[in-house]
């Protein structure tokens, strides 16, 4: 397939996901004619960072 112009901006986009930020690890997308699919996986959290994680379940054993 070839890609249109929105595209091409999209793939570049995706592909400076991990520069602008640091917590996302992209591991795979494409650019579908009306849609994207991608897998990005985010390595930790802004609230387990700033303590608001204490605010989730807590483990009952």
């Amino acid at each position: 397939m070839q890609l249109s112009a929105i595209g091409e901006i999209t793939t570049e986009a995706f592909n400076k996901i991990a520069d602008h930020y640091t917590q996302a690890e992209l591991h795979r997308f494409v650019v579908m004619p009306n849609h994207v699919h991608a897998i990005i996986k985010i390595n930790g959290t802004r609230a387990e960072k700033t303590g608001l994680a204490a605010c989730a379940p807590k483990n009952t054993k």
